[in-house]
């Protein structure tokens, strides 16, 4: 008999709980404003439609820029090549390595000045899915483009 009293408390106490954190949690609302949840996903990289449209049309105005850049690039590149012999860096990327980690690694051998410049261009220029594992040599004064191109080329 006394089992189906404690039962019966045990079971009334439950319920009350649950009805004193469901009211007090009825008029707790949102600790966070819109804008600051857009800012806080900002400053973690996350990117709104909007924010990805400009990039995107202001990409496509730079891309003609670089375009003529790079024929500009490619014919002193051309001349350098010829004129003196460049020193070549190896560099390896095991399998599964993301871009951020190729970046650090670049940074640390001096290929490049900034890894998360470098992971952006990456990313930004759909770079950063193509990295394929092997043993490359990358000139030491080479581009972030010549660097992308070289680490994206099927090693065999």
């Amino acid at each position: 008999m006394k089992l189906k009293y404690y039962l019966r408390g045990a079971g009334i106490g439950v319920i009350v709980t649950t009805l004193i954190l469901t009211i007090a949690l009825a008029f707790e609302g949102p600790t966070m404003s819109e804008e600051d949840i857009i800012r806080e996903a900002e400053k973690l990289g996350m990117v709104s439609q909007e924010s990805l449209d400009k990039k995107t049309s202001s990409t496509d105005d730079n891309k003609k820029d670089d375009q003529t850049d790079d024929k500009a690039e490619n014919k002193e590149d051309s001349g350098k090549q010829e004129n003196a012999t460049e020193e070549m860096i190896s560099f390896h990327i095991d399998r599964g390595d993301s871009s951020a980690v190729v970046s650090k690694r670049l940074q640390e051998m001096n290929l490049v000045d900034n890894a998360e410049s470098f992971d952006s261009f990456l990313s930004e220029q759909n770079f950063d899915n193509l990295l394929q594992p092997g043993e490359y040599q990358i000139p030491k004064d080479s581009s972030f483009l010549e660097i992308a191109k070289i680490l994206t080329t099927k090693k065999e």
